[in-house]
């Protein structure tokens, strides 16, 4: 097996309209999910349709099974805070190697800031933002635009096609 044909165990925070497409088409293609979202029923919903996920019930969970994590949420103050939250920020249950994919609506100059702070804890990161809106989610056709170390896009590049190009 090539690195390209290997499935990372992949965690998806924020399953809402675009993230539950998009996080669906990742377990279509047989990679192991776990899913987060601040609304429970957002994750009972989710794992009812999708019975490969697995329900996490904590971001530490979700660090701690997911090799490669990826947060689709509202904006950078969101991701931020469950990243580097006081209480359960997910960094610190990553291990080093793991892959942050940030695909949310953030900012760029906050995103520029969240890098070196993984990096210095072994945790790459890239952003990869989207464009197509929820219909391009559910078919897989999202334009996916990734900006970061071209090796750690490579790695996860067969990931992100599962989603878009």
């Amino acid at each position: 097996m090539t690195t390209s044909d290997r499935k990372y165990s992949v965690g998806v925070i924020g399953i809402g309209k675009m993230g539950s497409p998009m996080a669906s088409r990742i377990a279509a293609h047989g990679y192991p999910l776990h899913v987060y979202d601040i609304s429970e029923a957002a994750i009972k919903g989710f794992c009812s349709r999708v019975t490969a996920a697995q329900a996490a019930k904590t971001l530490a969970d979700i660090g701690r099974s997911s090799e490669v994590v990826i947060l689709m949420l509202p904006d950078s103050d969101v991701v931020k805070r469950v990243l580097f939250g006081e209480k359960d920020g997910l960094a610190a249950h990553l291990s080093r190697g793991s892959i942050v994919i940030d695909m949310s609506s953030s900012n760029p100059s906050v995103t520029r800031e969240i890098g070196p702070r993984l990096k210095q804890a072994g945790v790459d990161f890239i952003d990869v933002p989207v464009s197509g809106g929820v219909r391009r989610a559910i078919d897989g056709s999202l334009a996916i635009m990734a900006g970061g170390d071209s090796a750690v896009i490579a790695r996860v590049k067969p990931l992100l096609l599962t989603m878009g190009k």
